[in-house]
């Protein structure tokens, strides 16, 4: 008859403690409770709605296995270092975006998978592995992936059939082997400058792909599968004066529709426009010259500001790298602009 929880223990590591014929349809964390227990809940079908508080710091293995019942989103604060092994698998309920916070580093095996009605997934600048995590999210459509270093993600999005748009953040150095195994889906891919290497079937069968941007000024180091099933004849856009260094490469050289774009080269600035700081917290200023407009668009492309003052504001955008168009009674200067 057991139905409402109230969980208080600050760091309880008692596995599966209602495992079996509880029907819990309500559990309760307190404020000050670290660590949520291995299989807490697991195939607890009756609970719909759980609430992680700030000061948890691991999640256990299976915690919320199989809880079908949970709807909505569920928020992982920023306090949570580990999320473990299976702790949300097939929580098919869960809808939304699944944000990981900066402070976590291990998000564990299959921590994610069968959860088929989430739409988004953010990964945090700390992770370190993830490997299968989001497997089998069949309705995951974006991914904005920031982890600065993360060495083991082995088909961390595989069979993630409607994954489209990925976006990856200005300081992740590297895209781990596996993590977009067949994601088929994914139409084009934008690099920022600081990726210097793309691993091992990173992006192996991922069909779809038809426009490969990247702003690194050398060509990031790729393995003959990195890209294997991808056209050799998709558009390849590179920064100006790096085509050579990507022609000489044997695995880049197989691609046969390399050119540059020297749009944000620095000798297209004119030299009586200033443009500053860059890079920028959020506010940038044009003198110099009469300006009859200025755009700002995306490393997608996408036109997000526009403007006809000589400062123009970023604060809103997330970091990344932004391309600053301003027309001028003399011309078209554009700027490669980084917003912190």
């Amino acid at each position: 008859s057991l139905s409402v929880v109230n969980f208080n223990a600050i760091d309880c590591e008692v596995n599966r403690p209602f495992w079996g014929s509880c029907n819990i349809s309500q559990i309760n964390f307190g404020n000050n409770v670290q660590s949520i227990p291995e299989g807490i809940c697991s195939g607890q079908t009756n609970i719909n709605t759980i609430v992680i508080p700030n000061s948890v710091r691991t999640i256990g293995s299976s915690a919320f296995y199989g809880c079908t019942g949970i709807t909505g989103s569920v928020s992982i604060p920023n306090s949570v270092v580990e999320i473990g092994s299976f702790a949300f698998n097939d929580c098919s309920g869960i809808t939304g975006s699944i944000v990981i916070p900066n402070s976590t580093t291990i998000i564990g095996s299959s921590a994610f998978a069968g959860c088929s009605s989430i739409s988004g997934v953010t990964i945090g600048e700390s992770v370190q592995s993830m490997v299968n995590a989001f497997v089998g999210c069949s309705s995951l459509s974006r991914v904005n992936y920031k982890a600065r270093n993360c060495a083991n993600s082995d088909k961390a999005f595989s069979d993630c059939p409607s994954l489209r748009q990925l976006i990856i953040e200005t300081g992740v150095t590297s895209i781990p082997d596996y993590i977009f195994f067949i994601c088929s889906s994914i139409d084009s891919l934008v690099f920022p400058s600081s990726v210097n290497q793309i691993g091992s079937t990173s992006f192996w069968n991922c069909t779809g792909l038809s426009y490969i941007r990247l702003f690194t000024l050398n060509a990031p180091s790729i393995s003959w599968n990195s890209f294997t099933g991808v056209s050799r004849n998709i558009p390849i856009i590179v920064a100006c004066r790096s085509k050579e260094d990507y022609l000489r490469d044997e695995y880049w050289s197989l691609f046969q529709n390399i050119s540059e774009d020297c749009n944000d080269c620095e000798e297209t600035v004119n030299e009586y426009l200033s443009i500053y700081p860059n890079p920028t917290n959020g506010i940038i200023t044009i003198e110099g010259e009469e300006i009859e407009k200025i755009e700002v668009y995306s490393e997608m492309g996408q036109l997000i500001k526009e403007s006809k003052e000589n400062v123009i504001d970023l604060s809103a955008q997330q970091a990344g790298t932004y391309l600053l168009k301003v027309i001028t009674p003399s011309g078209v200067v554009t700027k490669q602009i980084i917003k912190n």
